[in-house]
């Protein structure tokens, strides 16, 4: 176990359909838990902020993919344009 090194696992439930986040901890006792639980929320939210950003950067990366192979084009300049 590493003081310098904290994950947070992040785990799909297939039963329920939910997202859970998970944090490893260890405390010597109840105070300690008590006066380090706001760190271990701010660790969760960070872990969830960054998961977050790689789930679109990913989106991002698949949906630039396919209009790469997909392009779309301008319509017909020939066709009139009906504005209302």
């Amino acid at each position: 176990m590493s003081d310098s090194l904290i994950m947070v696992k992040a785990m799909f439930s297939d039963d329920d359909k939910s997202l859970n986040f998970f944090i490893a901890a260890q405390d010597r006792n109840y105070e300690s838990f008590k006066a380090n639980l706001t760190y271990y929320m701010r660790i969760i939210e960070d872990g969830q902020r960054k998961m977050n950003e790689e789930y679109h950067r990913m989106v991002d990366a698949k949906r630039d993919a396919a209009l790469a192979a997909q392009p779309v084009y301008p319509a017909n300049k020939t066709e009139s344009k009906v504005l209302s």
